[in-house]
């Protein structure tokens, strides 16, 4: 829900290049049709684009698509045309890992400010109780769970749009999946989302690659004792990574990377992930969280997100770090 490019040590994906323009079709003035031209599977995206003002009295476009209600006082007009086909990209995106369970409801809300003091100033208005954690923020924005809002500044148009799918996904698992969703996860699952190369408008997502936690975990892997033991980053919370000086902060993003891309990718455990992702955020993935507690003693002094893990992925802990470390250590060198 906090911002994964807290440093900008390292650029998470290519800069943004428009292979080609997309067909733009003006229906009645306002509603537009524009289809990628990333080939033949790409659908059309439906949007509206309209003046908006901001509430610092800035001005700015608000565009509409099937999903999202975008809001924008940026001055970048490319970055602009890429909006509404990357967001719907990136929810198809979303829906094909997670299938959603909720109807889509109301457009998500997202702004994209013209720069830092812009955002800091709507921020204090906006969300009072969490302002201090969230200004600690140098290079990005967030996602506020208790409004299901993105709130971003223009950090360039790369990272914005990485920022954007990041915090896509966040809203998305809040609009669809409303339980609580343990930090390593939640924000593991973000990560994934953060490197891309552009068909068209069209993101086309590329987790392997993603420069900006390879470097970071690369540093950790280095430093002796950087690393965040697992039953620790199993039980953080994204707002301890925030406030966190440093390599601290940038590691955090970078292990729960690496965490969530092996679930994925190694044969041993990508099964029993794909059962979790099946009940993430659902009243079954609280069941049995419970059910654990209940029926396991030492799991009273455990964290939500350990006994998450345990009951999905595997009891050994130490065996899964060991193999983690090694996977992490062929990614990166």
């Amino acid at each position: 829900m906090l911002d994964p490019l807290a440093s900008p040590i390292a650029r998470c994906c290519k800069p943004v290049s428009i292979v080609c323009r997309a067909l733009v079709l003006l229906l009645g003035g306002t509603a537009v049709l524009a289809a990628g031209c990333a080939g033949a599977s790409a659908r059309p995206v439906a949007f509206e684009t309209r003046e908006w003002v901001s509430p610092a009295g800035l001005r700015g476009v608000q565009i509409l698509t099937e999903h999202y209600d975008l809001r924008t006082t940026s001055a970048d007009t490319v970055l602009r045309d890429v909006l509404p086909v990357f967001v719907e990209s990136a929810y198809r995106e979303y829906a094909r890992l997670i299938p959603p369970e909720q109807p889509a409801g109301e457009r998500m809300v997202v702004y994209i400010f013209r720069n830092r003091q812009e955002w800091a100033l709507f921020t204090r208005r906006f969300a009072p109780a969490h302002a201090d954690t969230y200004l600690h923020i140098l290079s990005g924005g967030y996602m506020d769970q208790a409004t299901g809002t993105s709130v971003l500044w223009d950090v360039k148009r790369d990272h914005t749009l990485a920022l954007l799918a990041h915090e896509g996904l966040h809203q998305y698992l809040a609009r669809q999946r409303s339980g609580p969703i343990p930090a390593w996860l939640n924000e593991g699952l973000a990560t994934q989302f953060e490197d891309f190369d552009l068909e068209g408008y069209r993101p086309v997502f590329r987790p392997q690659r993603n420069l900006l936690r390879k470097n970071s975990l690369r540093e950790a892997l280095s430093i002796p004792d950087s690393m965040i033991p697992l039953n620790k980053l199993l039980s953080m919370h994204a707002g301890e990574a925030v406030v966190r000086p440093g390599q601290r902060a940038r590691g955090y993003y970078a292990q729960v990377w690496i965490t969530v891309l092996f679930l994925q990718h190694s044969p041993q455990y990508r099964d029993a992930f794909a059962r979790l992702l099946d009940d993430v955020g659902t009243d079954r993935m609280r069941d049995n969280i419970n059910a654990y507690r209940a029926t396991t003693p030492e799991a009273a002094d455990l964290s939500d997100g350990e006994i998450l893990f345990r009951h999905y992925i595997t009891q050994e802990l130490d065996d899964f770090e060991d193999e983690l470390r090694a996977y992490a250590r062929r990614l990166v060198y």
